[in-house]
């Protein structure tokens, strides 16, 4: 995996004497307390985040449950795994950064407890970013609706613990809520390098509902949860952590039609990534020939199952956002190389510049101009000077006219065909709508019938150039050359000034 991190190297060199620790004795009550916050069903399938020597997993696999344990550190897998032989269960232990990790099939729950990787700092990383990026892919990892439950450091204490003397000293970073310490050789159990510097993060109940929200997850409630006294309780100033419970499905991922969540494992029957070869070839094509230099790193909102990307990827390093942890999975599936992401195109903010940025036909999904002006104000901020940004919607006013399609695919034993109809009940307004009835035959031969209802958005092109125009680009129609009036005809390229540099690298750091 690289080179070690600080705080791989320090659990690898504490695994032997982990579970010594006084934190480490309450195991039995707290997995009670996990079972009945989470209401897990028998045989439900767990996700542990920073799994460690296993403690919650095995006790958890001990009482029928099917865990999955994520770790940095190959030390503590090694003492996870000889426990839970010791113990004759499964746990299906995997080595990876919580930041970056992915699982094959969505979970019932996840846990992330006693600092099991959230808010453990590497040397580079960001305070924000670093947790945020676990909870994007714990929200990835989960079942629509499925809990999770965190506990992670109290910054209230934290700061109280410090006060100005720890400012002072070094010790502590108000701004990010982040203390250091320093190992020093013969302070800490042999194997741990001296003077490797280690970054814990706290956190505070407001910041910790935003974050969450952020990556998708609905905070529930947030209580006292310091370890050995977890209990529904407010939380104290002093206390050492705090609890969270949340839920995947937030930011609308729940009201998002059938295809896109429950059902999105049968996506890719509906529409086959190799039908997307000519249409990526033609996006790719203005992207690099309307930027003034030539782009390495593209970010896709609403990329969906990936289709767009399964071609692009060969020529740009994509960064993949979209609402939908399910369909995230899916494209998950599909490009592993690519790094995925859940968030609104609305709101999305990841603190980073793009060569370019793509919105394919996701961005029907928004009946609003407020709506639509959110996204290309999303697009402008991760956009670097001289860059562009491209839109490319199924209609624009002037050009709709109601119709219908038909189409499916067949893999894997199972098939799809579905027949949609598309038309404007309201001509004054900004929306058009879709109905689509799916025919799904599973494995067995059983078919089941689903139908889905799309109110999209429909603007003028004036519209879209007036809005492109306000959101900062220079705004630019393109006609694509083979679609007819169909959908797919008229596309809207913006380019950011590239006099935009100095505002540009101040946003990003604002994030």
């Amino acid at each position: 995996m690289g080179e070690k991190s600080g705080w791989e190297s320090f659990f690898d060199g504490h695994a032997p004497v982990y579970e010594e620790n006084c934190f480490t004795k309450n195991t039995l009550a707290e997995v009670d307390f996990v079972v009945e916050t989470l209401a897990l069903a028998p045989g439900a399938r767990v996700l542990d985040v920073g799994c460690g020597t296993g403690r919650h997993s095995i006790e958890l696999a001990r009482r029928g449950f099917r865990v999955t344990g994520i770790d940095l550190s190959a030390g503590m897998l090694a003492e996870a795994r000889r426990r839970a032989e010791a113990a004759g269960v499964t746990v299906d232990f995997r080595q990876a950064d919580a930041t970056r990790f992915a699982v094959d099939v969505p979970h019932d729950a996840a846990i992330c407890l006693c600092e099991g990787a959230f808010g453990l700092l590497g040397r580079g990383d960001d305070p924000i970013e670093q947790p945020l990026s676990i909870l994007r892919r714990i929200a990835v990892a989960l079942a629509p609706g499925a809990p999770c439950l965190f506990t992670v450091l109290n910054g209230y204490a934290m700061a109280r613990r410090h006060g100005y003397e720890g400012v002072a000293a070094g010790s502590f970073e108000p701004l990010g809520l982040t203390e250091r310490s320093d190992v020093s050789p013969g302070g800490v159990p042999a194997g741990i390098p001296g003077g490797t510097e280690l970054r814990e993060r706290g956190f505070v109940p407001p910041e910790l509902a935003l974050l969450f929200r952020t990556a998708g997850l609905a905070v529930e409630a947030i209580w006292g949860g310091t370890a050995g006294d977890w209990g529904r309780r407010p939380v104290a100033l002093d206390e050492m952590e705090i609890m969270v419970l949340a839920r995947a499905g937030a930011g609308g991922e729940a009201a998002l039609p059938k295809l896109y969540s429950d059902r999105a494992d049968w996506f890719h029957l509906l529409t086959a990534p190799e039908e997307y070869r000519e249409e990526a070839a033609f996006y790719r094509g203005l992207l690099e020939s309307r930027s003034l230099s030539p782009p390495r790193t593209l970010l896709e909102l609403g990329s969906g199952g990936g289709n767009n990307a399964s071609h692009l990827k060969a020529h740009f390093d994509l960064t993949l956002v979209d609402l939908s942890p399910r369909m995230l999975a899916a494209s998950e599936r599909l490009n592993p190389e690519c790094e995925h992401l859940v968030g609104d195109m609305r709101t999305v903010r990841l603190a980073r510049l793009f060569d370019a940025v793509f919105v394919q036909d996701a961005i029907a999904h928004l009946a609003t101009e407020e709506d639509l002006a959110l996204a290309m104000a999303t697009a402008f901020v991760h956009c670097r000077p001289g860059g562009v940004a491209l839109f490319a919607p199924d209609f624009v006013r002037e050009t709709f006219r109601p119709g219908a399609d038909h189409g499916g695919h067949d893999g894997g034993g199972r098939g799809l065909r579905y027949l949609e109809w598309y038309w404007d009940p309201d001509p004054g307004d900004t929306t058009y709508r879709t109905e689509l009835v799916y025919l799904m035959r599973h494995e067995d031969g059983q078919i089941e019938v689903e139908q889905d209802r799309f109110e999209l958005g429909l603007f003028a092109r004036a519209d879209w150039l007036r809005l492109l125009a306000a959101a900062g680009f220079a705004p630019e129609a393109i006609l694509h050359p083979e679609a007819g009036e169909g959908p797919g005809a008229e596309l809207f390229l913006g380019r950011r000034p590239a006099a935009d540099a100095a505002a540009a690298g101040a946003a990003a750091e604002e994030g």
